[in-house]
């Protein structure tokens, strides 16, 4: 038996599902290439967009989308290098709901969708600091927009400007990390915030 199958147990109780035949040291299950399936514990994989002003829009559009089947065969969203890295995104293992599980597990269904409930949104990196994509993700979708819709950079800048009312505490944070913006992001190379680290002050040396 496994760690996640005890842990089932554990919280679910025990399931009457057949145990699964197994033919591989430690108990797992060798299943071949040509009859994948997901682990039990998982519900796919999920696309999680990188949070930048730079993401293009059509990736971010796929934040949050899961994704149930082998994970070289899911979509390549932005851009991607030979070697299977993407600076645009990344699928990440979804994990299913408590409620899911212990309805498979024959426990506690009500009890498991309240700790379904009471889970914070997840944090995620972001070049204004962590942050939750229902935050960021918003501004960015209508950042992306007028970046990548018609007019001049003028006319654009005034658009984002404006979103400084629609997304106020957001649009202050990414000011706070790009000074000149947006002025920097559409007539420059946007600047980055540096803080400097602390240096130990040593005493003066007497004469």
């Amino acid at each position: 038996m496994g760690i996640w199958d005890s842990l089932k147990i554990r919280f679910f109780g025990p399931s009457d599902k057949p145990d699964q035949p197994t033919n591989a040291p430690g108990g797992s299950v060798q299943v071949p290439v040509n009859d994948y399936r997901i682990p039990d514990h998982l519900e796919g994989y999920e696309f999680s967009a990188t949070l930048q002003i730079r993401t293009p829009l059509e990736v971010l559009r796929h934040h949050g989308e899961l994704f149930r089947g082998p994970l070289d065969q899911a979509p390549k969203y932005g851009t991607w290098t030979e070697g299977g890295y993407s600076a645009d995104g990344i699928w990440v293992p979804k994990t299913k709901s408590w409620a899911e599980l212990a309805r498979e597990a024959g426990g506690n269904v009500e009890a498991a969708a309240r700790m379904d409930r009471e889970t914070p949104e997840s944090t995620y990196a972001s070049d204004i600091g962590p942050t939750t994509p229902s935050k960021y993700l918003p501004f960015l979708l209508d950042f992306r927009d007028i970046v990548e819709g018609e007019g001049e950079a003028e006319e654009k800048i005034e658009r984002v400007k404006a979103l400084g009312s629609t997304h106020r505490a957001i649009y202050k944070r990414v000011q706070g990390t790009y000074p000149d913006f947006p002025e920097g992001f559409f007539l420059g190379k946007p600047k980055r915030t540096r803080r400097k680290a602390k240096q130990a002050t040593e005493p003066p040396s007497e004469p």
